[in-house]
């Protein structure tokens, strides 16, 4: 059994007796009195408690528990109460605008509200945190199940803070803007704390996206198909190389030339051959025929001629 159970197990000590009355508050003079309303849809309530319109209000004595959400309470002295998720606090005021009891076991939870000159206590297995006025009350805390108790002094907060050992006489005020933790329930185990103390701020949840399955493409509409280019033709570049051209067929002139032949131009020459060595019949044909003579010795020649 570890120290801070062993403490909490002695008879007649003072943790054992503002526990109790923190947790399970049963005086009938006070059982009565209203202490604010709770708005959550999965908080429960233990104890004297009137469903209204708005919401549940819990009466004096009672105990709430905050489920899966953070609970928020509103007191009727105005301000509220956050009761974070899992936490269970007990609440007793003796009449509205009295100093005010909380208790819880584990978890934690925010006070914001204004305080008047009175103190309002917070009560843990190991500690009594103390809220003095008047200022504004801007505080959050926690305890877990080792004695490790948190307490953060949050923007805005005027109010005092004072926090002392249920079993020693030493107390440790908590400056303002300044947020520290209490080791295994040991006053004297104090350091600042860099870590979450009330209710953690929810992470922002995307939406859930749409991922369509198995669902067939459809194809394109033919002169749709053909007006527009797809996307891989547009992309693909175009390349022009002047080796790659393959060569038109070449003529047999070309080709020759190509290889090293020497191409003669030949010149058609009208034939002359000359008299001595034409023909008689091709000279006969060659001679000039005789003008024919006119008047009556040509007729003459004429007709001996025939």
């Amino acid at each position: 059994m570890n120290s801070r159970v062993t403490r909490a197990a002695k008879p007649g000590i003072a943790v054992t007796m503002v526990a109790a009355a923190a947790l399970a508050v049963s005086v009938p003079a006070v059982a009565q009195t209203p202490v604010g309303e709770v708005y959550a849809s999965d908080a429960s309530v233990r104890g004297s408690m009137v469903m209204t319109a708005s919401g549940t209000r819990v009466m004096s004595g009672s105990q709430v528990a905050a489920g899966e959400n953070v609970a928020l309470m509103r007191l009727l002295r105005g301000g509220e109460i956050r009761i974070c998720r899992g936490t269970s606090l007990a609440i007793s005021e003796a009449q509205i605008g009295s100093p005010i009891l909380f208790g819880i076991n584990t978890g934690s939870l925010e006070l914001h509200y204004p305080l008047t000159a009175i103190s309002d206590s917070v009560v843990t297995p190991d500690f009594r945190i103390q809220l003095t006025g008047p200022g504004m009350s801007h505080i959050a805390l926690g305890a877990d199940a080792k004695g490790n108790t948190c307490v953060k002094s949050m923007e805005g907060n005027t109010s005092s803070v004072i926090v002392s050992e249920m079993m020693g006489a030493g107390t440790y005020q908590v400056a303002s803007g300044r947020s520290v933790v209490f080791k295994e329930g040991k006053l004297e185990l104090v350091s600042d704390s860099d870590e979450v103390c009330g209710c953690p701020v929810p992470k922002p949840v995307a939406p859930p996206v749409e991922v369509a399955k198995n669902v067939p493409l459809k194809p394109a509409a033919p002169e749709m198909a053909s007006a527009t280019p797809s996307v891989a033709e547009m992309d693909v570049p175009l390349v022009f190389s002047a080796k790659k051209i393959l060569p038109a067929e070449e003529s047999e002139h070309d080709r020759m030339i190509r290889e090293g032949y020497t191409i003669a131009t030949l010149r058609v020459v009208p034939l002359q051959l000359s008299p001595a060595l034409m023909p008689s019949t091709m000279l006969a044909q060659t001679k000039a025929p005789a003008k024919k003579k006119k008047g009556f010795w040509g007729f003459l020649s004429r007709m001996f001629g025939g």
